[in-house]
């Protein structure tokens, strides 16, 4: 495959945890991007146009968790969800953008970088809450709260929330004016702080957007040839956790759509991922969407790793 010209990298938000489970500490989530960023340098020196996405899971359901206990234990006032994803992305585009220069500085790149604050709007609020946020539990060890957790594929549980579909994003415009001009920009934080029309402006919502949606939103809005979703797995997984796991190499959207029909990925872990994927493969001739591990980054955008997804068209 050739080297594609124009490509949004979407990093998770585990993949600023030094380790599953490990501290959410600002240290260590630094150390967790600079060994990221010292692993995928690179690919984003090499590209010309290149927009690097990011989630906000673990970091927006410890903040939140935070947050309620502050306005229960000290009656502070409390703060709304859309205002702590907006507080997730400034500080971790914050941790990004100075661990990304840091990277690059060290390939001998000054490339520009600049980290824009995302809004995305969304048509529903009320969705059926799935979005995991925040730590994990054993089951024996969930919160006696009100709050709604839901078993996960690895038998833990997470507190999860409402999370819409992005329609569109507020500040496109000025990410296609730093990515046209080969600046590395950092965008769509969390997913996005997700906004509703109220008359003739904006009010911020309550939920949290998949970044993986927001990415293939973006991706195909910048006419990207490459989606390219960093996780912590090789490659995404039929019968997961079953006798019958296998990693898929490479598919079609149409294969691939048929799967998640069938309920083949489950709902808030992979199954964002692969609507991702085929919304984005399948949107224009020649765009390709890569599920892989941060690792792996190098091999997966030339198409020799992890999970291609290729158009039928």
């Amino acid at each position: 495959m050739s080297e594609p010209s124009r490509v949004v990298v979407a990093l998770g938000g585990n993949a600023l945890m030094i380790e599953k489970g490990g501290s959410p500490s600002v240290q260590d989530e630094a150390a967790a991007a600079r060994a990221a960023f010292d692993q995928i340098a690179p690919v984003l020196v090499a590209t010309p146009h290149v927009l690097v996405t990011h989630g906000n899971g673990p970091q927006v359901g410890t903040l939140l968790m935070r947050a309620e206990l502050s306005a229960r234990v000290a009656g502070l006032p409390r703060l709304p969800l859309d205002s702590l994803v907006a507080d997730t992305a400034g500080g971790i585009g914050y941790l990004l953008c100075r661990e990304l220069r840091n990277s690059l500085a060290r390939e001998g790149s000054q490339r520009p970088v600049a980290a824009v604050m995302t809004q995305v709007l969304v048509s529903r609020t009320g969705d059926d809450p799935m979005k995991p946020i925040g730590p994990s539990y054993a089951q024996d060890e969930q919160p006696s709260d009100n709050h709604e957790y839901r078993i996960q594929p690895d038998g833990r549980c997470r507190r999860v929330v409402p999370s819409p579909r992005p329609a569109s994003i507020l500040e496109l415009d000025s990410i296609r004016l730093l990515f046209d001009n080969g600046i590395i920009a950092v965008a769509g934080g969390g997913g996005g702080v997700a906004v509703t029309r109220a008359g003739s402006g904006m009010v911020g919502t309550e939920v949290v957007v998949d970044k993986d949606l927001t990415s293939a939103l973006l991706a195909e809005a910048l006419d990207a040839a490459v989606l390219m979703m960093l996780t912590n797995i090789e490659a995404v997984r039929l019968d997961f956790g079953g006798p019958n796991e296998r990693s898929i190499d490479v598919i079609g959207t149409v294969e691939l759509e048929d799967l998640l029909h069938k309920g083949a990925f489950g709902e808030g872990s992979m199954r964002p991922k692969v609507e991702a994927a085929t919304a984005f493969a399948r949107s224009g001739r020649g765009r390709r969407a890569v599920i892989c591990h941060l690792r792996d980054a190098q091999q997966g955008l030339a198409g020799t790793a992890g999970t291609q997804v290729l158009s039928d068209g």
